[in-house]
């Protein structure tokens, strides 16, 4: 469970009381940074200790050991202005209370599904961030009879142009949150190099009337991010071309092999 949970602290209670959520992956280990009062030190120290307790929670005593690190957490929590966790494991070491936080960022929304909701329960403003042009939920195991008999029964006093989305497996948190508030488009990119995110713009984003910008810069030196290959004796079967396919996967294994 290494990286599960991240907590980053600043002097004094001004701050609010945050919790950023991560639907991907969320690495580096418990972060503890001195700039506290003498009692948050110690209550900060007592859960540290018994989160490396905890170890794989198995044995005789892992369950022990794990309530002992949910007392402690909740002891220590006043303590903390900001907590950064995935959602997949976020009750795993603290136990939701309505309101516990002040306000809750989740990020990757696009890949969360109906189990965000909960987030409205942990705090009064929720800010959601994604792109519904990224990975959606693979729900693909849920049966939709049974979500709408769900919805039917749960969440008929909810207006119904705002409950049928909860009848869609695929529909995800950022889903959701576009049906209650007008999403505003952050157009600066920063991650891939132009002619990638150029890619994307083609594909993606300037047919819905958007059109990213990238401000990533790079050297004269570089791989050529997008090179060109003509497969000879290319057919389709289908929506597959397996000459093509073959030729990705040999350049793929060429990839590999080469030991640059």
């Amino acid at each position: 469970r290494n990286g599960v949970l991240r907590a980053a602290m600043s002097r004094g209670k001004a701050a609010p009381n945050m919790c950023i959520i991560g639907c991907g992956r969320v690495d580096g280990q418990p972060q503890i940074l001195v700039g506290h009062h003498d009692d948050d030190i110690v209550s900060l120290t007592a859960y540290q200790q018994a989160r490396e307790a905890v170890g794989k929670g198995k044995g005789k005593f892992g369950a022990v050991r794990k309530r002992q690190e949910q007392r402690a957490l909740s002891q220590c929590r006043g303590a903390i202005s900001a907590w950064v966790a995935a959602l997949s494991q976020l009750f795993e070491d603290m136990p939701p209370e309505p309101g516990m936080f002040d306000v809750v960022i989740i990020d990757e929304a696009s890949q969360a599904g109906v189990e965000a909701s909960i987030l409205h329960y942990l705090a009064p403003t929720v800010i959601v961030i994604g792109d519904d042009k990224q990975v959606a939920p693979t729900n693909i195991r849920v049966n939709v009879g049974d979500l709408m008999s769900l919805v039917r029964s749960y969440l008929s006093r909810i207006a119904e142009n705002l409950r049928t989305i909860y009848t869609r497996r695929e529909a995800s948190f950022f889903d959701q949150a576009k049906l209650r508030s007008l999403p505003i488009t952050l157009r600066e990119h920063f991650r891939c190099v132009p002619e990638i995110i150029q890619f994307s713009n083609e594909q993606f984003y300037k047919p819905a009337g958007k059109s990213l910008i990238p401000l990533r810069q790079t050297g004269t030196d570089r791989l050529p991010p997008l090179p060109h290959t003509y497969v000879e004796n290319g057919y389709r079967r289908g929506p597959v071309n397996p000459p093509e396919a073959d030729a990705v996967v040999e350049a793929v294994c060429r990839c590999v092999d080469d030991p640059a």
